[in-house]
């Protein structure tokens, strides 16, 4: 798991538990900068320029990233384009998903979640007419 380090001296300090988790919300989320108080000061860390500034005297100190033991950074945020209305109604590739046992219903790889809605609704509709094909069907053959 990622967490934030501070340069005191000649050494990289962890800062502590509350500080990661305010500078590491502030900073998943896209945020520029981050505020926070502890030990009695104030302290601004601008994370485009990597540095922490006490308020109050105006000291900078660097601060990084460390990542676990293997070495592995966060993914970076994916950005997805917007799918045309045709492409959210019937999937990225023009044609209509398949539903394969164990996947998520109306979900296309590579397609932001926040569409998936519309195709969910697409394979719903399936299910209605498939289901009402089938009781129709039956229903012929007992008579």
């Amino acid at each position: 798991m990622p967490k934030f380090q501070l340069k005191l001296g000649d050494k990289w300090e962890d800062f502590v538990d509350r500080e990661d988790e305010v500078l590491m919300k502030a900073f998943l989320s896209g945020k520029k900068f981050a505020e926070f108080h502890s030990r009695g000061q104030d302290y601004y860390v601008d994370f485009a320029k990597m540095l922490q500034r006490n308020k109050k005297t105006g000291k900078e100190r660097p601060i990084k990233i460390i990542y676990d033991e293997e070495g592995k950074p966060k993914p970076a945020k994916m950005e997805y384009p917007k799918p045309t209305a045709d492409q959210a109604l019937h999937g990225m590739a023009g044609s209509r998903p398949p539903v394969v046992e164990g996947a998520v219903v109306g979900y296309t790889p590579g397609m932001s979640p926040a569409h998936a809605p519309a195709l969910g609704l697409v394979v719903l509709l399936d299910v209605v007419c498939l289901l009402t094909l089938l009781v129709t069907q039956s229903s012929s053959v007992q008579t």
